[in-house]
């Protein structure tokens, strides 16, 4: 069953009334792209250089993915891992997530190393509630400003708001 898409944008707005989280804050910190001919809609934050969320809506179904990039000038593929160090001290691990790399552009690092892996509700409300410090890729680090890591927290809040 294809939905309306007025209507979906319609419950998300809603939606994020209902949670206590502006609207019009997360329609800053979300972009939406519907995807007719699947029957889908995505919602992806407005990228850090560093971390990416997506929502995919797809026939009522919802799933959420993180992406984090790191940058390093040691070529080296087939790195696998990934380790998201929450405010808190908790970690989210990843130990089998395999590490994508490419030469980088327009950055001071010679390559990006980049992992997108699916999230759980519950990681996305420790992710809201505790912020995300830094994070390591196989053998690349990054750290998060404190202006980052409050903008993280916004973007988990809305995350699981948006239908």
């Amino acid at each position: 069953m294809i939905m309306n898409y007025k209507s979906l944008v319609i419950t998300a707005t809603l939606a994020l009334l209902s949670f206590g989280v502006p609207a019009q804050e997360c329609d800053k910190l979300y972009k939406t792209k519907l995807a007719k001919h699947k029957g889908e809609i995505n919602f992806f934050s407005a990228p850090l250089k560093l971390i990416l969320f997506l929502n995919n809506v797809k026939e009522g179904d919802q799933k959420y993915y993180m992406s984090l990039t790191a940058g390093g000038n040691i070529p080296s593929v087939g790195g696998k891992g990934a380790i998201v160090l929450l405010g808190n001290g908790e970690k989210i691990s990843r130990d089998d997530a395999e590490v994508d790399v490419e030469v980088a552009s327009n950055t001071r690092f010679s390559y990006s190393y980049n992992v997108f892996t699916e999230i759980s509700e519950e990681e996305i409300d420790l992710i809201s509630e505790y912020g995300i410090t830094g994070f390591q890729l196989y053998i690349f680090d990054n750290e998060l400003k404190s202006k980052d890591i409050e903008l993280v927290k916004k973007q988990a809040k809305c995350l699981t708001s948006l239908k």
